[in-house]
């Protein structure tokens, strides 16, 4: 498409802007093409004779600032943040400069706008307020209990010391203490942002009405964090650390000697405090703040996904995945330190165990599964789930009791062939159990084998958790 049509196309996408009939997809592609080029708005606003002209439209404050207020409010759908941050505002703000000046040589002088150039100004006016208003204005953001699980819980506020309850409204310097037994939640209001302490935690919140800041002075939160403004960045602070967050989910813990952040969705960056030395840490990684240590992202490991369905309609693998609910809403999710179940609350349920393997040796690998019920083990040859193949599985026919489970490593029918890994790399796997009415005590494991060795349950270190990512396939 050429320059013109491009054009022509910003000129009738604007048009449908300030009449209110763009589509969901049209809104969007307006953006971008004022993005792909700032010159497409410099046209629009060379048709401005002075800047008298342009304050004459702005005035217009009650039309301006209902468009821009209607427009804000479907701008979280249609504005991504990576398009906020690379429109060149400086570039537009110039061009408003050099069109201001008084005394411009006849040759340069501009015709008096028409009433559809008018239009078209009025709409860019609107749509930077727009991004103005996502970027700057305030949420109903007053940090409150959202739930207390222990009565000890409490608040310590300018001396005094109040026993913490649900709705209670935090003050600047406020800090909230759990003790041995107890667990808190704060919320901040309509936004989708929550914080979750720990046993043993004390969290002193600083601010919130520029941006978010608090200090972890011991203990542990996990924090699901709403998109945040831009330069207006969730800050946690520590003895040894300062993290910031824009939007992300993560588990922060500190003690006197060491600061760790392991992060579940998102990217979120620690700084060490003793030397202002920063890392990016992406989920499924974590770092540790301490004397001595090295400030590393590192993979998380020692823990595999579960995510259980229950009351599943069958004995079989192929049950589970037509059982409602699968594979985007299980009934229960948690984390394992191990291939294997845990005792359920029902005879007839379903379990998806998922992750990544991280061998310490590169090596032809034979992986064994054995259960008192149905299983299935997928393996990937890189970290991405949709290049799994199934490599090993057993019926529910094959029934065991868990002490057969243990001993049966060797079982030929449950063995896949061998597969060659190398040391350090991760490669996605998933796991399907299902346990029907009256197979006994539900019983899974999963372990490999090498050449010169004997079979093993896959060690803990060689295990990370697969971490879901809002709108990923599941």
């Amino acid at each position: 498409m050429n320059q013109s049509a491009n054009q022509n196309e910003v000129e009738t996408l604007t048009q449908g802007y300030l009449e209110g009939s763009l589509t969901p997809s049209e809104s969007p592609r307006l953006l971008a093409l004022l993005k792909e080029d700032p010159a497409r708005v410099k046209l629009i606003l060379a048709n401005l004779q002075t800047d008298a002209l342009i304050k004459e439209v702005v005035d217009q404050s009650d039309w301006v600032v209902r468009t821009s207020t209607a427009a804000a409010l479907s701008a979280d759908e249609i504005l991504p943040a990576i398009l906020i941050e690379e429109i060149d505002f400086s570039a537009l703000s110039a061009s408003v400069e050099t069109l201001a000046q008084p005394n411009l040589p006849a040759p340069q002088r501009w015709r008096v706008p028409s009433r559809r150039t008018w239009l078209l100004m009025a709409a860019c006016i609107a749509i930077l307020l727009s991004i103005a208003f996502l970027l700057l204005s305030p949420l109903e953001s007053t940090p409150r209990v959202a739930s207390v699980a222990d009565a000890q819980t409490t608040v310590e506020r300018a001396g005094q010391t109040l026993a913490a309850s649900k709705g209670m409204r935090f003050a600047s310097g406020d800090v909230l203490k759990t003790d041995t037994n107890g667990t808190a939640a704060i919320n901040f209001g309509r936004e989708q942002t929550q914080i979750e302490l720990a046993a043993n935690t004390e969290l002193k919140i600083l601010d919130w009405k520029k941006s978010k800041r608090f200090e972890l002075q011991a203990g542990e939160i996990k924090a699901t964090v709403a998109r945040q403004r831009w330069f207006r960045a969730m800050v946690v602070i520590t003895p040894q650390a300062k993290v910031t967050v824009l939007g992300t989910e993560f588990v922060l813990s500190a003690t006197t000697n060491l600061t760790r952040l392991e992060v579940r969705k998102g990217q979120v960056r620690l700084m060490r405090q003793s030397d202002g030395k920063a890392v990016q840490v992406a989920a499924g990684s974590y770092a540790i703040a301490a004397a001595g240590s090295e400030l590393a992202a590192l993979p998380i490991t020692g823990k595999v996904l579960r995510e259980v369905w229950r009351h599943v309609q069958g004995s079989e693998v192929h049950d589970l995945r037509l059982q409602p609910g699968f594979p985007d809403r299980p009934d229960e999710l948690g984390f394992l330190a191990a291939l294997e179940t845990l005792k359920e609350t029902n005879d007839t349920f379903g379990v998806r165990l998922r992750g990544y393997l991280i061998p310490d040796e590169t090596d032809d690998y034979t992986f064994i599964v054995s259960a008192n019920g149905a299983v299935a083990l997928w393996l990937s040859e890189d970290e991405s789930p949709e290049n799994r193949v199934r490599i090993a599985q057993a019926s529910a026919g094959a029934q065991s009791s868990e002490a057969t489970v243990r001993a049966s490593f060797n079982a030929t029918q449950r063995q896949s062939a061998p597969v060659r890994l190398e040391r350090g790399r991760r490669y996605y796997f998933e796991v399907l159990y299902v346990h029907g009415a009256g197979q006994g005590d539900p019983a899974l494991k999963v372990a490999w084998t090498r050449p010169g060795h004997e079979a093993e349950e896959i060690p803990s270190e060689c295990l990370a958790p697969f971490i879901t990512e809002r709108g990923a396939k599941r």
